[in-house]
C-alpha cells in the first residue's frame, strides 16, 4: 500500500449498514484463525446491536474506510475494561483479507489513538491482547509504541480462554502528571483545585460557543453536574429528586425551559429551600462510577458542546438507574 492509499484511510462511527460488513468478517474461518473461528450470524447480529448503541461515553466503536472507493473494510474501536482489578480503555482491529498487510489496520488505529487521547484523564492505559500466534497484530502494536508486559489468558469469545500478549500503551503526553480524582464524579482534580473549577471552566467554555448553546444545553450541564455532586452542592433530597425529574422530562421532549423554571420556583417555594441545613438527610450517593464527567465533557472543546451535554445527562440518568436496579 503506497503512501497515497493510506493517507485514504479513515473511520467513522458504525452503522446499521455495516451488518454486512460484520459478517464477512466474522463468519469467514480465515479472518477468524486467530480468534476462536467463525460466529454463528445470530451471534453477529447481536454484536452488530452492541457495536450500535456503543458511543464516546463507554468508547467508541468505528467501520474502517479504505481505497480510491472509500469502501468499510473492517472496524476498530475502545471500549472499557478492567484488567488486573484496574478501569483501563481496551482496544482492537479487524479488517478484511484483501486489506490485510496494507497498512489499514495501522493507519485506522493511529485514527483510534487520537480518539481515546482525550479520554485519558478517565483512564490512563489503553491494552490491547492480540493471540500470541497472530504475528500481524503483535507488530501493530510494537510498531505503534505500545509495551509488551508478557503472556496471559483472555476469554474470547466468551466461554473460551485465548492465550494473548498484553500490549499497552500509556495515554498521558511526556511530562504529563495524573492527576487526582473527585471523590463524587470521578473527575481529575488539579493540586490544590476541586472539581467545582472545572464545572466554571465548562461553564465559561459556553460563551466560546458561536451563537451561544442554547438554554436548554446550559440547563443539562448545571443540572446533571448538581446530580452528580450531590454531598458538595448540599441539595435536598427533595431538591435532587425534582432536578432528576426535570432532566428527564427535558430529555423527553415533555417540558421547555419555561415550564423548568415555573417548576423550579414552585418546588422550592413549597419546600422554603433547595439546600440542607445541619441535621437534613443527606442523598445517598448510589453509583461508585460515572460514565461521564464534567472533565470529559469540557475536553470536547466547543464543537458539538450542545450535544455533548446531552448525552452526559442521558449517560448520568442511566447510571442512576442502573445502580438503583
Amino acid at each position: 500500500m503506497d503512501r497515497r492509499d493510506r493517507d485514504e484511510v479513515s473511520i467513522r462511527p458504525w452503522a446499521a449498514g455495516d451488518l454486512e460488513l460484520l459478517e464477512r468478517l466474522l463468519g469467514d474461518p480465515e479472518t477468524m484463525v486467530h480468534l476462536g473461528g467463525p460466529e454463528s450470524l445470530e451471534a453477529i447480529r447481536v454484536r452488530h446491536e452492541r457495536y450500535l448503541r456503543s458511543g464516546d461515553a463507554d468508547g467508541g466503536l468505528f467501520a474502517v474506510v479504505a481505497g480510491p472507493g472509500r469502501t468499510a473494510v473492517g472496524w476498530v474501536g475502545y471500549w472499557e475494561s478492567r484488567w488486573s482489578d484496574d478501569a483501563v480503555w481496551e482496544c482492537g482491529w479487524h479488517v478484511l483479507p484483501g486489506f490485510q498487510h496494507r497498512g489499514v489496520a495501522t493507519a485506522a488505529t493511529v485514527l483510534m489513538l487520537e480518539r481515546v487521547r482525550w479520554r485519558r484523564r478517565r483512564h490512563r492505559f489503553l491494552h490491547a491482547f492480540p493471540s500470541v500466534g497472530n504475528p500481524a497484530s503483535n507488530a501493530l502494536c510494537e510498531r505503534l509504541g505500545f509495551e509488551k508486559r508478557g503472556e496471559v489468558e483472555v476469554e474470547y469469545p466468551k466461554g473460551t480462554m485465548m492465550r494473548s500478549n498484553d500490549w499497552r500503551i500509556d495515554l498521558l503526553a511526556d511530562g504529563e502528571v495524573a492527576a487526582a480524582r473527585c471523590p463524587e464524579c470521578g473527575a481529575p482534580v488539579a493540586k490544590g483545585a476541586v472539581c467545582r473549577d472545572t464545572f466554571h471552566a465548562l461553564l465559561a467554555l459556553e460563551s466560546l460557543v458561536p451563537g451561544g448553546p442554547g438554554r436548554l444545553p446550559h440547563f443539562y450541564a448545571v443540572a446533571t453536574y448538581q446530580l452528580q455532586h450531590p454531598e458538595s452542592m448540599r441539595l435536598t433530597v427533595s431538591a435532587l429528586a425534582g432536578l432528576r425529574a426535570a432532566v428527564s422530562d427535558a430529555l423527553d421532549g415533555a417540558v421547555g425551559i419555561p415550564d423548568l423554571r415555573e417548576r423550579a420556583q414552585r418546588g422550592a417555594t413549597a419546600a422554603g429551600r433547595v439546600t440542607r441545613c445541619e441535621g437534613d438527610v443527606v442523598p445517598v450517593r448510589t453509583v461508585t462510577e460515572w460514565s461521564v464527567n464534567v472533565s470529559e465533557v469540557l475536553d470536547g472543546g466547543v464543537e458539538g458542546y450542545a450535544e455533548r451535554v446531552a448525552e452526559w445527562a442521558v449517560g448520568v440518568l442511566r447510571d442512576l438507574e442502573a445502580a438503583e436496579a
